[in-house]
């Protein structure tokens, strides 16, 4: 805090035990470096509004992780409906619809999530260390769990649609739609397994008290972390989408269309979370 303020220790120790108060440009610069009002700063108790922003965190964040993680869970699902309705016979514009339809709903959450994230970063600038060793630890031993059990779900999908070259094919199914279900089925694997995987790096973001307390350029941080990542997952997702749909189908020509929806979730994400910087 001295460093930040450009005094020395035993001025801000002055300050702590009342033995001296700051000048009015320090205290200007303290509530900008805390996020507060200067009334708020020489009047209220702080310690119980960060109280409050602390109980407030973990329950935010839980949110959070399930907002985006459901969101890119929900566009993977509409892969899985599309595909089931491919095994079915129905026609192709209504798949498009049917998984439009899911990606629409999770624009809608995607955007909702980031901007109420946003608000409550702004809002409380300064979380305490509301987690102790032993439950971090605990998360720390968990997440390596999930992680490889998500890939190695992934890669279960992975052999299953391989493997699934050597089964014979139903006489009451068409080609077209035996390759619709066996997709469908391995897409239960990729939405599953990468939901999981989206979950969980949030939830081990969530424990990282001291990168969310980052002052002056934390709040940027924060969201350009957030939109690179999302971001990823969304190409990759796009990538691996015209993949399967250009080996499984050979339509590679109006394949290309799933890169222009990952770009505009991109460019939502852009806007949800803005690079200030720029």
């Amino acid at each position: 805090l001295a460093e930040k303020m450009e005094v020395s220790r035993q001025t801000v120790s002055k300050w702590e035990s009342d033995g001296a108060f700051p000048e009015t440009e320090k205290i200007i610069a303290l509530c900008e470096l805390f996020g507060c009002t200067m009334d708020a700063l020489l009047r209220d108790d702080l310690v119980c509004e960060y109280t409050e922003a602390d109980k407030s965190y973990d329950t935010h964040m839980n949110r959070f992780s399930l907002a985006v993680a459901g969101g890119v869970g929900l566009i993977l699902f509409g892969l899985v409906i599309m595909f089931m309705m491919g095994a079915l016979g129905i026609h192709e514009i209504f798949m498009t619809i049917a998984f439009l339809f899911f990606v629409a709903i999770a624009v809608f959450i995607f955007i909702f999530a980031g901007i109420t994230h946003s608000d409550f970063v702004k809002e409380h600038p300064y979380i305490g260390k509301i987690y102790d060793r032993a439950e971090i630890k605990r998360y720390n031993r968990l997440f390596p769990i999930l992680l490889g059990a998500s890939v190695m779900g992934i890669l279960f999908g992975v052999i299953f649609l391989i493997a699934s070259e050597g089964i014979a094919m139903p006489e009451s199914f068409t080609e077209d739609r035996w390759d619709s279900l066996l997709t469908m089925i391995f897409f239960i694997f990729i939405t599953i397994s990468v939901t999981v995987i989206v979950w969980a790096g949030l939830q081990k973001g969530k424990y990282d008290i001291d990168d969310y307390n980052k002052t002056a350029d934390k709040e940027q941080h924060e969201e350009d972390s957030l939109s690179g990542k999302i971001g990823g997952v969304i190409m990759l997702l796009a990538t691996v989408i015209y993949l399967i749909i250009g080996f499984v189908w050979n339509l590679w020509h109006p394949g290309w269309i799933v890169f222009l929806i990952g770009g505009i979730l991109c460019g939502i994400m852009e806007i949800v979370f803005p690079d200030k910087k720029k």
